[in-house]
Formats: structure tokens, C-alpha cells, sequence
């Protein structure tokens, strides 16, 4: 009878360790927002269940929201509801896609199928020094390299969607 105790504490255990992620799961536009909205750097995997490459790249994703403590650490499905507009709004074109952002600016993107704990750790590096530019520069607003500014890019999603 004891060793049954022992047993289901192991199980049990064992199945928190695993269900244990480092990484948030984003499963709305709310909860988007919110990842969004403050200014800690942040990492956001666009995913599907169907996506190969997805769940080859997810331990490594794991890996890398342990080794990066100060940094937020999500992933989107972009099946769920109302997750696949947003997907097409920031014109994520296939995936898996990583965004690294901060203070709702997006730095650097992603996408060339499933990355390696390496190469995630390089983008996440490549992605700070940038972040640490910008805030030796000057208080005015600081477009990142090879993106539109907030108030074109707002234009240019309004023009496409609007006619929807």
C-alpha cells in the first residue's frame, strides 16, 4: 500500500515537472496586448499544432526562455481565435516566426523553419545590443532598422484592412 503513496507522489510529480513551461501561451488578443504593452524585451513564437518545424523548435524555444530570465517568453497559435487576423496583421507569412520587441516596437524577426538553441540564443543577443542602442540614443523615437515607423505601419494596416 505504501509503495502505491510513493508511487502516485513520483507520477504526480514528475507530470508537474513537465507541464512546468517557461514560456506563456498567448490565446488571445487581450493577452496579446497585454505582452505587448509593457517594456520588458519580449519573444513571441507564432506557431501552429500542425507546424512541423513548430515542434521540432519548441524544446529549443524552452531552452532559451530558461537561460534568458529577463526576458517574457510566448507563444501564439495562430489557429485560435482571432489569433489568425493578428497574424496576418503583422504579416507573419509563415512559420514558425519569432518577433523580438520591446515597448510594442518590433526589433528583429525570424523565420527559417525550426532554429537551433544556438541560433535562437544569437537572434536573442542580436536583439538586446539592439534594444541597448536605442536607449543610448536620443529621446526622439528611433525606428528600427528595415521597419516603417508605428504611425506608417498603423496607416499601411488600416489601408489593407479597411476595405474588408
Amino acid at each position: 500500500m505504501n509503495y502505491k503513496k510513493i508511487l502516485l507522489v513520483s507520477i504526480l510529480t514528475f507530470s508537474t515537472y513537465l507541464n512546468c513551461k517557461t514560456y506563456q501561451e498567448i490565446n488571445n488578443l487581450s493577452q496579446y496586448n497585454q505582452a505587448n504593452a509593457n517594456n520588458k524585451p519580449t519573444v513571441i513564437m507564432y506557431c501552429s499544432p500542425s507546424c512541423q518545424p513548430c515542434k521540432q523548435m519548441e524544446p529549443a524555444f524552452e531552452k532559451a526562455a530558461q537561460e534568458f530570465k529577463d526576458i517574457q517568453f510566448f507563444k501564439l497559435d495562430i489557429t485560435k481565435k482571432d489569433l489568425d487576423t493578428l497574424a496576418q496583421k503583422n504579416n507573419i507569412l509563415g512559420l514558425p516566426t519569432i518577433t523580438y520587441s520591446q515597448n510594442g516596437i518590433e526589433y528583429k524577426r525570424d523565420r527559417q523553419g525550426a532554429m537551433t538553441l544556438v541560433e535562437i540564443r544569437n537572434s536573442i543577443n542580436n536583439f538586446l545590443k539592439s534594444t541597448q542602442n536605442n536607449k543610448n540614443t536620443s529621446k526622439k523615437e528611433v525606428t528600427p532598422k528595415n521597419q516603417k515607423s508605428n504611425k506608417n505601419i498603423s496607416n499601411s494596416i488600416k489601408q489593407k484592412y479597411s476595405s474588408k
